[in-house]
């Protein structure tokens, strides 16, 4: 299978890219600086693109043909000089999913986040929210996955500290199926 992945040398991205090319998928990873794609997992096809300027399915037609899958891992956290939450969460998201629906890929894997909500007070859940709900609403096989806290070797921000708690000898963050938070390991998950 030919599988499009937005966000292929992220965190997430990454770990998908390596496990669904060990499964003999044929990956094609899209984002703004395919040489980080390159030098880290050079058997993938990396194009080009800042998928922020994609916000029609015309635009999104070149990058859909022979492509059997799409999986969306791409993602900003906040606004910023070069990322606007709405137009790659939702905008250009929209318009990928109306370009699969007129004849590219019919499969389509999103990556949101837990407590995506139109209703949020904070935008990067909001964004996420409407490309879930177009998603829902299309004629796509689709799936949304909501994974909390991922923990890598190559982690940074967030689960960097998470790790650093963890090795606190006071704290027990980890482990316990009755805590709120629930990290996944990208080394260990076997889904």
């Amino acid at each position: 299978m030919r599988i499009l992945i937005l966000g292929g040398y992220g965190l997430i991205g990454m770990g998908l890219v390596r496990r669904l090319s060990r499964s003999g998928h044929e990956i094609v990873g899209l984002g703004r600086n395919p040489k980080k794609g390159e030098r880290i997992f050079p058997r993938a096809e990396w194009i080009a693109a800042d998928i922020s300027s994609l916000i029609t399915p015309e635009a999104w037609a070149p990058y859909l043909e022979g492509v059997d899958a799409v999986i969306n891992a791409a993602g900003a956290l906040q606004d910023g000089a070069r990322d606007s939450l709405s137009d790659i969460h939702e905008r250009s998201i929209k318009a990928l999913i109306k370009a699969c629906e007129s004849g590219g890929s019919q499969k389509f894997i999103q990556i949101s986040a837990p407590g995506a909500s139109a209703t949020s007070s904070t935008a990067f859940y909001r964004t996420k929210a409407a490309a879930d709900a177009a998603l829902k609403e299309s004629a796509l096989a689709w799936l949304v996955l909501r994974p909390g806290v991922v923990i890598a070797p190559a982690a940074y921000g967030g689960t960097a500290l998470l790790r650093a708690l963890a090795a606190f000898p006071l704290v027990q963050l980890l482990g316990r199926d009755d805590l709120k938070l629930r990290p996944v390991d990208i080394l260990n998950y076997r889904g």
